[in-house]
């Protein structure tokens, strides 16, 4: 079994450089305005086709949600893997990914805001490809109120599990209680599985409910990737922004960069496998059931979008991350997390946004509900690689290219500001209720004097 030691109490110099102290007021009230100012540019961007106003800032509302959603589970992966692994190189990190898991309680109301229309809750009940009773089953599990169950049950979950891991590590500074450490360790792994269990399930909600005729077995290992990675990349550049305060000291050195580095690599990595699996599969078997999802991301200028996502999330920053160097040079792999984030957005923007025209695609080749398979083979005039769309339905062109039209793309960016100002607000306000580092850690040693091999 392994052991722990334990830690003197840190010295005056430490103690000051492991607090954040106080925030100047102006950048909070600046966070504040940005928030709200995100907020009100997107109600008033039109998009270029009035009918679809609603419908797209929905779902430039629900990517951002989804984004940042993304990084707070991925920072409270990080916390739960730490314990579970019984790591210890990792110990000055953890307060800093508690401090971001935590806002998981601020994204819960902003939940309330989502569509259920949205998420498919009409589109399953009137599933074309379903018995009566699978379409009243898809009625009733897709209905409003079991979703906001189902999302209630959710941010309970992640709730709880990240209180309880952040209240113990801080209650711990106090008491120095080497118990809590070993409690924290034995929650971290049923935790692992109950947050495995819901964040496949909310993504079945949030992302593969948009498409009612499309499953895939995979949404919910891809959607763990991505959130992982995200929560990864925030960590790293939360740790960078606090060392450029001159806060943490020698706490975070080039070693722990070097390995949050390597974690970056392998998810980088790991969700290129996950997402080269799912199209594989898909191109493989080729069943119209299933290539539907990839089919509408390869019409028109979408299918740049498609091939951006693969070099910008895989291919470019897979090769740029491979040496040791990238990883032990801060200023390179601060790049590289900027640039993953940006793919991240990127990513769940390629989920989400399509369907903006997707779920109009059965209206403007036949009858209301004409299975989107074959509204598909009739909507493309071949079957080549990057789909064309055919001459009689050109105008429909116009409503494919609106969710890349500047109004959309500004929607979400607007909304992406307004809540990373929200999202930085209540971090820098969770860090200062704590100090920034577990001072009284067994393992606090151990970090301090971390040395890769």
């Amino acid at each position: 079994m392994q052991t722990v030691t334990t830690t003197t109490m840190p010295t005056d110099a430490q103690s000051e450089q492991w607090q954040l102290g106080r925030v100047p007021r102006w950048a909070v009230i600046l966070a504040c305005i940005m928030a709200w100012g995100g907020y009100w540019i997107a109600t008033r961007l039109q998009p270029t086709e009035p009918p679809l106003d609603e419908v797209l800032f929905a779902h430039a509302y629900l990517v951002a949600f989804t984004f940042y959603l993304s990084i707070a589970l991925g920072g409270l992966f990080f916390v739960m893997l730490h314990h579970v692994s019984r790591a210890g190189w990792s110990v000055t990190l953890r307060r800093l990914a508690e401090a971001i898991s935590i806002n998981i309680i601020v994204l819960a109301p902003l939940a309330l805001l989502l569509s259920p229309t949205d998420l498919g809750v009409n589109a399953w009940s009137a599933s074309p490809t379903a018995s009566a009773a699978g379409r009243r089953l898809f009625a009733v599990y897709m209905s409003p109120t079991a979703l906001i169950l189902r999302f209630a049950v959710y941010f309970a979950i992640w709730i709880f599990l990240a209180w309880f891991f952040r209240s113990r590590s801080i209650r711990q500074d106090k008491s120095g209680d080497v118990r809590l450490s070993r409690i924290m360790e034995w929650v971290s792994a049923p935790g692992m599985i109950a947050w495995g269990v819901t964040i496949t399930l909310a993504a079945v909600d949030l992302l593969m409910s948009l498409q009612p005729n499309w499953s895939s077995t995979m949404i919910g290992v891809y959607f763990f990737s991505g959130s992982v990675l995200a929560g990864l990349v925030v960590l790293t550049l939360v740790a960078r922004w606090l060392q450029a305060c001159g806060k943490l000291g020698d706490a975070v050195t080039i070693e722990h960069y070097h390995d949050l580095g390597k974690l970056i690599f392998a998810f980088v990595v790991f969700w290129g496998y996950i997402a080269f699996s799912q199209y594989m599969l898909i191109w493989y078997a080729n069943m119209p059931g299933e290539t539907q999802f990839f089919m509408p991301r390869q019409i028109g200028p979408w299918a740049g979008v498609s091939l951006a996502l693969l070099f910008g999330q895989l291919l470019i920053p897979m090769a740029g991350l491979l040496s040791r160097h990238a990883k032990r040079h801060v200023g390179v792999l601060t790049f590289w997390c900027v640039w993953l984030l940006a793919a991240h957005l990127l990513d769940i923007y390629w989920l989400v946004m399509p369907n903006v025209f997707i779920q109009r695609i059965p209206a403007a080749v036949g009858p209301p509900g004409a299975p989107l398979p074959q509204a598909l083979g009739k909507l493309v005039a071949s079957d080549q690689s990057v789909y064309q769309i055919a001459q009689q339905h050109e105008s429909f062109m116009q409503i494919v290219r609106a969710p890349l039209g500047w109004a959309s793309v500004g929607m979400v960016l607007a909304l992406v500001v307004g809540m990373g100002a929200m999202f930085f607000v209540t971090t820098v306000w969770f860090l200062r209720r704590a100090p920034l580092v577990p001072i009284r850690d067994p393992r606090l040693a151990e970090s301090l004097n971390f040395k890769n091999t």
